[in-house]
């Protein structure tokens, strides 16, 4: 009896040493390194650092920290960007792609562990007494159950580890696609409400400009019914009274498909004490420092960029994949449990059963399909090299734009480069004018327009698709000043020049308005003028060069006797109806 329990001691002692070095075998066959390339950064193809880059500052913060809530300061359109990252159906489908390439790299990682299942079965078969060697009808059945895995392949060569590293790949690389729709997304949405405000400021100026041109139109035809203007002068003001009522209406109407615009991206409807006023839209963006010696690796960070190294690693993954294809394939099937005549007794000794069943299978002959799939990875391998070095140089050229235009913005060469009119002046503007219009034909009331459209932001509607993006990493940095653009009117030019209709002079002038076919506008006496650096028509003057003193916002306005006091900076456009006007 004593032999007989030694017997069985070192048998079980035996099994479990036979399952320890069975698991250990195992576990280091399924360990096996992948047969992939060792994935090297490609080389940067741009300069170490950005050409004439802007003066950073020392204590700047790096590229990588800024948050949009620190360009966008105004709070109403935190609160609506907020909106937008809760309700947008673009983004919820990129967080939702994010989510199916996270399962889709789990199933490739549970590849590498066998799948366990437990089965029981139970089976009862009769016997005939024809068929019976005893001569009677015999009934059997039978009770088992067992644990195990079937097929589990051994990844000797790492081909599932590489399609597991692809499937991660994949998973990160849409996790930059959804961080790229997320900083577009807030880029949008902060365009579409600076245009809904810029509208909204320019809506208000062309009601202001159509109520001044209706006081204008009753005092002209005072002057008319007294004889002191003629009907060309009652024409010509009722002609502008129509078009800053068509003004009017054509802003109402841009304001209005930019409030739509605006909720189409949100995804829900935006409060109205949530949408810019008058004159709110330029002090809701503040341009982020940047760091001293910007250089170019810090495109590394953009969305794009790390996009297309991630697909880069995928492509470099599938080397391997394809690879290991080429060599044996092994797996394995096992199973343990119990098996019994009845139930009842399917526990008690003697009912224990297991299987092992490898196989393994040697690629011989599959016409060239194997060298061809790794052909093709290698060259999806080098397709995504180019396209990595394609978005590095695209980021590159991006940013490069981007300092190349900050850089005038910084300098104070002109003090209405800050881009608008003070109040104070505007009014002043208005009043020296107001106390000319008794002097003047109506025309002259055209100046006046001018000035009020260079007090107006310059925010204009961009086109769909148009929107800002980050150049460094996606922050929404917002340019302040453009090169002024001036646009120069087509008024038929005279065969003689409208002397200036000053007190004494204004029945001259009259007498020669009624021998022409037009209104031009009127040019303001020298003595009021100040010297300018370019000649009026120059090519300086009408293409906004930046050294013709007609590009800054101030001579324009000087020419007319005012010194504007500016603030924040912005672009101003001005339009010129006339040869003679803001030219």
């Amino acid at each position: 009896m004593t032999v007989i329990q030694g017997y069985m001691s070192k048998t079980r002692m035996n099994g479990r040493l036979h399952g320890i070095l069975y698991g250990s075998i195992l576990a280091a066959l399924a360990g096996c390194a992948s047969m992939a390339p060792p994935y090297e950064q490609p080389a940067a193809p741009v300069p170490a650092q950005f050409r004439d880059a802007v003066p950073g500052t020392p204590d700047a913060a790096p590229v990588a920290d800024l948050d949009w809530r620190e360009v966008f300061v105004d709070e109403r359109l935190r609160q609506v960007i907020a909106l937008a990252l809760r309700n947008n159906r673009d983004l919820r489908v990129a967080v939702l792609n994010i989510e199916k390439a996270r399962a889709t790299y789990q199933i490739q990682r549970a590849s590498l562990l066998p799948t366990v299942a437990a089965s029981g079965s139970h089976s009862a078969a009769r016997t005939s007494a024809a068929s019976s060697s005893t001569g009677t009808s015999v009934v059997s059945r039978s009770d088992s159950v067992s644990v195990g895995f079937s097929s589990w392949e051994l990844d000797l060569f790492g081909r599932i580890r590489s399609l597991k590293d692809q499937a991660l790949e994949s998973w990160l690389a849409t996790a930059e696609t959804q961080r790229s729709t997320r900083m577009s997304l807030v880029a949008e949405v902060a365009s579409d409400w600076l245009t809904a405000g810029a509208y909204q400021q320019r809506l208000v100026l062309a009601q202001q400009t159509l109520d001044s041109q209706r006081r204008t139109l009753e005092l002209t035809r005072r002057k008319h019914a007294q004889g002191l203007s003629s009907g060309v002068d009652v024409a010509s003001v009722e002609s502008s009274v129509e078009s800053a009522r068509a003004d009017v209406g054509s802003y109402a109407t841009s304001l209005e498909q930019a409030r739509n615009a605006l909720e189409l991206v949100v995804g829900a409807a935006v409060p109205d004490d949530l949408l810019p006023g008058a004159g709110d839209a330029d002090a809701a963006v503040a341009l982020a420092p940047l760091p001293e010696k910007l250089e170019s690796r810090a495109l590394l960070q953009r969305p794009d960029v790390l996009y297309a190294e991630h697909t880069l690693k995928a492509a470099n993954a599938n080397i391997g994949a394809a690879r290991a294809a080429f060599f044996p394939t092994i797996t394995l099937t096992a199973s343990a449990g119990r098996a019994s005549d009845s139930l009842s007794s399917l526990f008690d000794a003697g009912t224990r059963t297991w299987s092992f069943a490898p196989s393994i299978s040697v690629p011989i002959f599959n016409a060239g399909s194997l060298q061809a799939s790794l052909d093709s990875a290698k060259i999806a391998t080098d397709i995504a090299v180019a396209d990595y070095e394609k978005a590095i140089q695209t980021a590159f050229s991006e940013v490069a734009d981007a300092l190349a235009a900050r850089a005038p913005r910084r300098t104070a060469g002109c003090p209405a480069r800050a881009g608008r009119v003070h109040p104070a002046q505007l009014r002043a503007g208005r009043g020296a004018l107001t106390q000319r219009r008794g002097q003047l034909p109506g025309n002259a009331d055209r100046p006046a327009l001018a000035l009020q459209r260079a007090a107006e932001p310059d925010h204009p509607a961009p086109e769909r698709g148009e929107q800002p993006r980050d150049a460094l990493q996606g922050a929404w940095r917002r340019g302040r000043c453009r090169p002024i653009e001036l646009r120069h009117g087509t008024a038929r030019k005279k065969p003689h020049a409208l002397p200036y209709a000053g007190p004494k002079d204004l029945p001259a002038a009259r007498r020669w308005l009624s021998r022409t076919e037009a209104m031009t506008p009127v040019p303001l006496p020298s003595a009021h003028r100040r010297p300018r650096t370019a000649p009026i028509g120059s090519a300086g003057a009408l293409h906004g060069d930046s050294n013709s003193a007609t590009t800054c916002p101030a001579v324009a306005l000087a020419d007319m006797g005012f010194c504007p006091v500016t603030s924040r900076p912005s672009t101003t456009t001005f339009e010129a109806n006339g040869s003679h006007a803001f030219s």
